[in-house]
């Protein structure tokens, strides 16, 4: 997704909230079935959106996101003076 390029994968509970970006396929006939599809219909702006999805979930933006979670934790845990 990083690459812009369409995603086609085995329904995974990670990928669920990415869907409809994400196709999931059931079985082995139908990945190529899904992948056909999606470079038929493939468009700059797809590209565009799948960049900016995946911009979203770099691993700086992850650390940054859980930081105030482990201050929190830390500062429940550290006795009071």
């Amino acid at each position: 997704m990083a690459a812009g390029k369409p995603v086609v994968s085995s329904r995974l509970p990670e990928l669920e909230p990415f869907a409809p970006r994400v196709e999931f396929y059931s079985d082995i006939k139908e990945i190529e079935v899904k992948i056909k599809k999606l470079l038929s219909e493939d468009a700059k702006e797809k590209v565009l959106e799948r960049r900016k999805i995946a911009n979203a979930y770099t691993c700086d933006r992850r650390i940054e996101s859980v930081i105030p979670i482990f201050n929190t934790i830390l500062k429940e845990r550290m006795p009071s003076s």
